[in-house]
């Protein structure tokens, strides 16, 4: 059965005070409810407001944040997060060489993305993490759609899934 969680089972889950500031839930019958509200809104902000980029954009994206999980106060400094892990993947392991990218444009339009853009980045970032593992990809373009990347065309051919790796 894996991770899956059935309706059966419980979800045993520890909130900070903060987060249960905004919640705001009174009894499990409402936390319940109010977190699939929130859910469903933040569904349809990061969905309504998507970043687009190009398969080595999204792959770079990846590769840069593979194992970063970004928390901070901010939105401006999300994207400054966003920013920073990207030269640095740059600087210390050639992304750019790497997936045949300009860094610093990329970095440049991470900076600039809404609030709501970079949680949709973040978002597929996870995703493309979380089933990179669980079945055959022929393709990082196949990949990234499942994970949900919004894919602008690109000038170059997209590589194959064998053909280069994210150093794992």
């Amino acid at each position: 059965m894996g991770n899956e969680l059935t309706l059966n089972e419980a979800l045993w889950i520890q909130l900070s005070d903060h987060t249960r500031e905004i919640i705001g839930y009174e009894s499990y019958d409402r936390l319940v409810a109010r977190i699939e509200t929130i859910c469903g809104r933040f569904d349809g902000i990061i969905n309504s407001e998507y970043a687009e980029f190009t398969v080595q954009e999204w792959c770079a994206i990846c590769n840069a944040l593979i194992g970063n999980m970004l928390w901070v106060d901010s939105y401006q400094s999300l994207a400054m997060e966003l920013y920073d892990n990207v030269m640095d993947a740059d600087e210390f392991g050639e992304l750019g060489k790497k997936w045949e990218v300009d860094v610093k444009a990329l970095a440049s339009r991470l900076k600039d993305l809404s609030h709501a853009q970079t949680c949709s980045v973040l978002e597929v970032v996870n995703r493309f993490w979380q089933i990179t593992d669980s079945g055959h990809w022929d393709s990082y373009q196949e990949l990234l759609k499942a994970a949900g990347a919004t894919i602008v065309p690109c000038r170059q051919p997209v590589s194959t899934v064998e053909s280069i790796s994210f150093g794992l």
